[in-house]
């Protein structure tokens, strides 16, 4: 478990009794029964025509998604689901109103990679760029924070592509 990940899960273990009535709630509904998965087998539109009320299309993908990590892989897999979802953050910031995130992704680095090589820079080595930015996120200068000179310093730094074609990381 890299670092973010190990964040995540310290995040989500800290907010527990702010959730907890929720929980406890959800574990008394569902108490002795058994959480038929195949609801969450189908397409959204397959689901509204079998469903008399039903979610959003976004919340439903979301839940499918827990659901079907929950079937698969356990806790586990839900735990691995939230960290690796693309809303994360905001996943995240629901359980605590107090928190306000600023967040920079690998499609950050992405651009920036794509703007310096448009400008006649080497190219980068796209394959390391989550590398990169857990690198960066995890030691990076609170006093300072996060800027685009920090991207394109991590960036010269470990994802140059020499003459031979080989990564600086």
């Amino acid at each position: 478990m890299n670092q973010i990940e190990m964040d995540a899960l310290q995040v989500l273990i800290h907010k527990l009794p702010k959730i907890e009535k929720h929980l406890g709630t959800i574990a008394e509904n569902t108490k002795g029964k058994t959480i038929d998965f195949s609801l969450f087998e189908s397409s959204y539109s397959d689901f509204k025509k079998s469903a008399i009320n039903y979610p959003p299309e976004g919340v439903y993908l979301f839940i499918q998604g827990l659901m079907l990590s929950l079937a698969t892989k356990g806790s586990e897999g839900v735990l691995d689901y939230i960290i690796s979802h693309p809303r994360r953050h905001d996943i995240l910031s629901v359980l605590d109103d107090d928190v306000r995130s600023i967040h920079w992704c690998v499609e950050d680095i992405e651009h920036r990679a794509d703007e310096l090589e448009s400008s006649g820079e080497k190219p980068f080595d796209r394959s390391c760029f989550g590398k990169i930015l857990t690198k960066m996120c995890y030691d990076h200068d609170a006093t300072i924070g996060i800027t685009w000179d920090t991207i394109d310093a991590y960036l010269f730094e470990y994802a140059v592509i020499d003459n031979e074609g080989v990564s600086n990381d």
